[in-house]
């Protein structure tokens, strides 16, 4: 039986032979940080014994919901005892929506994360530890650089001070998109400082290739990609900024024939009634994360009728009320389905786009887009200025400005005025082009013949899949064949 982090399905993949362990298999009954460094540790110590190069990534679950006990001998005895004492004081159940034992879990799991982090440098002899059990981390001691990154994180439950839990994972907010870089070995000079400057999760490319001699640009060829150095930063303790501009876009997931997820309505707490999200893939993952569902099986009390779209939450909020004149403090936010953002070093401009339901037009969604100017910085030194409701610097609705302090902020003007032509221009270099299957900015005979063959072995979705009906076939080849030759770079 599948017991989240202790017992999951194991995929095993060497290239051309691909292994599915059931889950009676041993290797996939165990901790998962501990199943994914085991597997890190025994690659890797195969590396070392060849006088090649290596690179291993190494992908952590953890603190990935649904949150979980980790084992005791990875954590310390002060989180060892807080977790005894949170079970002797009942707060142990099934209750998700209990903030403070979510917290209490998610720090732990990251710890024992901390602890296989470390259990991994020592077996492979970046690191060793001492007799009194401290880890000890020599750069100069391995030809090896460590980079430690993470995702965008996860619900507003697990965002503590001063972040914005209402702003978190899906959103292109501070705290939904600026994450931690830790890089560390033998090319760092000064180690244990801070880097300020503008950083992207793309640059890490281009970290990789400056390390063996590559210029990220020339791999990625014949694409132009937003990667910028970082060894410099390694280098040089007093190297300038390289970065002008940072940029982060998402929204909903591609799905077959325009398919959203259902909505799942998530932070609902005292005088806030929650916001409706498109993001979490099913009701457990919803419920994993302290939501109610509003999809098919919808099972809450508070679900008035299940519904396929977040908008449609709303409208049924609204054709469910006696009263109809307090929709407007019954009614729920609505999350950014589509969304991006655009800093310099003190400025940030965020543009998100929504659905909603309005009374006036039953049945139909009613489009909204916000655009807001915000002050932030990550100095440590000094207060965190974060792009929080409220903050805002300048704020249009559907094109009416709402808010509009720029020439009251020191900057904010001229700043706005630079991300605005930035995005623009960012957004006029990657027009649409369809027939580019192979992405190379172009359709032509390459892409008729990548097209051919994949349909050899393969006809359901794949990059050829122009209209995302979840097959590759004909009317895909006609929209190479019509667009042929076509230049969109």
């Amino acid at each position: 039986t599948e017991n989240a982090h202790y017992v999951s399905p194991l995929v095993i993949n060497r290239g051309r032979k691909v292994q599915v362990a059931e889950l009676t298999d041993p290797r996939g009954r165990n901790y998962r940080s501990s199943v994914e460094v085991n597997a890190a540790i025994a690659w890797i110590t195969a590396q070392q014994r060849s006088s090649s190069p290596w690179m291993a990534t190494v992908s952590f679950s953890a603190a990935h919901t649904p949150v979980q006990t980790p084992p005791n001998h990875l954590l310390s005895a002060k989180t060892r005892a807080e977790l005894a004492d949170a079970m002797a004081a009942g707060k142990f159940g099934t209750d998700c929506g209990n903030l403070i034992v979510q917290r209490l879990l998610s720090d732990a799991m990251i710890e024992a994360m901390d602890s296989e982090l470390g259990r991994l440098l020592v077996s492979t002899g970046i690191a060793r530890k001492t007799k009194s059990g401290d880890l000890v981390y020599n750069p100069g001691a391995s030809n090896t650089m460590i980079v430690i990154v993470s995702d965008n994180g996860t619900w507003g439950y697990y965002a503590k001070a001063p972040f914005d839990p209402i702003r978190a994972k899906a959103s292109p907010y501070q705290t939904g998109v600026w994450v931690p870089l830790i890089i560390a070995g033998p090319l760092v000079k000064s180690p244990g400082r801070n880097v300020q400057h503008p950083t992207n999760a793309t640059d890490v490319f281009s970290l990789f290739g400056e390390l063996v001699g590559i210029a990220a640009q020339k791999a990625a060829a014949p694409r132009k990609i937003d990667s910028m150095p970082l060894l410099p930063y390694l280098r040089n303790p007093s190297q300038a900024s390289l970065r002008t501009f940072n940029f982060t876009q998402g929204g909903l997931n591609i799905q077959k024939d325009g398919g959203h997820n259902p909505p799942c309505l998530l932070g609902a707490i005292a005088n806030f009634n929650g916001f409706c999200s498109q993001v979490p893939i099913s009701k457990s993952v919803c419920e994993d994360n302290g939501g109610v569902w509003w999809g098919p099986g919808a099972d809450d009390p508070s679900v008035v009728a299940p519904v396929s779209e977040c908008w449609q939450v709303n409208e049924a909020i609204y054709n469910g009320l006696a009263d109809k004149s307090t929709y407007s403090t019954s009614r729920v936010v609505q999350g950014a389905q589509s969304y991006h953002a655009a800093r310099v070093a003190s400025f940030k401009l965020v543009r998100n786009s929504w659905l909603d339901y309005e009374p006036e037009n039953p049945g139909t969604p009613t489009q909204y887009e916000t655009e807001e100017l915000f002050e932030v910085n990550e100095n440590p030194s000094a207060t965190l200025k974060l792009d929080r409701m409220g903050a805002e610097i300048y704020k249009s609705l559907n094109g009416s400005i709402t808010v509009d302090r720029r020439d009251e902020v020191e900057g904010a003007a001229p700043a706005y005025d630079a991300l605005v032509a930035y995005l623009k221009a960012e957004f006029a270099s990657e027009p649409p082009c369809p027939g580019d299957g192979n992405d190379d900015g172009a359709v032509n005979a390459r892409d008729l013949q990548g097209y051919n063959s994949t349909v050899k072995t393969w006809t359901r979705s794949s990059v050829f899949d122009f209209n995302y009906d979840g097959i590759t076939n004909q009317t895909d080849r006609n929209t190479i064949t019509s667009n042929i030759p076509t230049m969109c770079r």
